[in-house]
């Protein structure tokens, strides 16, 4: 049994024994306290004070040197960045904290306060100098943690307020940030990196057609951007954007069987005309644009849960049904994927 598969079974052995303990006490050892004591009991002296913003503005008032370091080569800085202490955060730059500290992950506090959401301590760090472009192990700089947010607005007020701040998007941004930022549908702050001069690689244009985010794919285009991907149109064809698809058909892709297919399933019917029409027009077949209209559900043999959608020819209507995640038959990505197909006529 390797070591991985050791704490897997010890860590259920832990969490089973608590909750059976827990089981016959009373409110105080109910298994959600039982869990929470469990690791509060693993933290390290550090880590129990900065749960605390009292007892850590205490304990930054009592030291000479703040920039010792803790678990993993943390600093109190990086302490007061994740967890918000914006007026720990203030005392230990008056004492003189490193304020590009980095901890054994290449983190610095500013990567932390941007990780854990505590964008009014990364404003701060920023404003009293924090160096934007500093790189974890990982290759990233502070600013990756905008691609994970689920508040638009916010994402491009930030990377606003980081290039007005001297943030060098040509220089310190890289691929990765802006392939990221089209993969998780944050448009804007991609087409602001665009505009700045951001690196993009062979998987940027894909991941704008997958996206169709036709703009976007259009200043990559003109800037280089090599649309030979073997998989670019089918994931043009997934999007449904029919401008990205007349742009690549120009260019000399040839759309296949499977690409109508796919646009059919996720219930693209413009795209899949277009493409079908392309087939044809070469000789092909073509695919039958209604051919999934006719497939019958199947939720196949697995225990999970996902919605999907088919088309109930006795009703003549969509319906939703579920399936497993494995083997089936699953006619259309979503219910109204299918209304777009099957009941697009009506």
């Amino acid at each position: 049994m390797n070591n991985t598969m050791n704490h897997l079974v010890c860590g259920t052995l832990i969490v089973i024994v608590l909750f059976a303990s827990a089981a016959t006490a009373g409110e105080k050892g109910s298994p959600e306290n039982a869990l929470k004591q469990y690791f509060d009991d693993r933290k390290t002296g550090m880590e129990t004070i900065a749960d605390r913003e009292a007892a850590m503005k205490d304990h930054v008032s009592s030291l000479k040197d703040v920039n010792v370091r803790y678990k993993n080569g943390n600093t109190l800085l990086h302490y007061a960045a994740n967890r918000g202490y914006l007026d720990v955060a203030a005392l230990l730059l008056k004492k003189g904290a490193d304020i590009n500290a980095r901890d054994k992950d290449g983190r610095t506090p500013l990567h932390e306060a941007m990780a854990y959401r505590r964008y009014d301590v990364a404003r701060f760090l920023v404003e009293n100098g924090a160096d934007m472009s500093l790189r974890n192990k990982d290759g990233d700089t502070p600013l990756i943690s905008v691609v994970f947010m689920d508040d638009r607005k916010r994402a491009v007020d930030l990377v606003n307020f980081f290039i007005g701040k001297g943030f060098d998007v040509s220089r310190s941004a890289d691929a990765r940030l802006l392939n990221e930022s089209i993969r998780r549908g944050h448009h804007d702050v991609a087409a602001i990196l665009l505009e700045k001069g951001v690196a993009f690689n062979e998987s940027s244009l894909r991941d704008a057609a997958s996206m169709g985010y036709e703009d976007i794919f259009a200043v990559l285009l003109s800037r280089g951007a090599d649309p030979g991907d073997k998989d670019i149109l089918r994931s043009a064809a997934a999007s449904g954007n029919v401008g990205i698809l007349k742009t690549l058909l120009e260019k000399g892709r040839k759309p296949t069987a499977e690409d109508v297919d796919l646009a059919l399933y996720k219930g693209r019917r413009d795209a899949a005309v277009l493409l079908n029409d392309v087939l044809k027009g070469s000789g092909d077949e073509g695919v039958d644009l209604t051919a999934r209209c006719r497939m019958k559900p199947d939720p196949g043999p697995c225990m999970a849960l996902f919605y999907a959608g088919y088309y109930d020819e006795i009703a003549g209507a969509c319906r939703s049904f579920t399936y497993g995640g494995c083997g089936g038959t699953v006619p259309f990505e979503t219910q109204d994927a299918c209304k777009r197909v099957c009941e697009s006529g009506k």
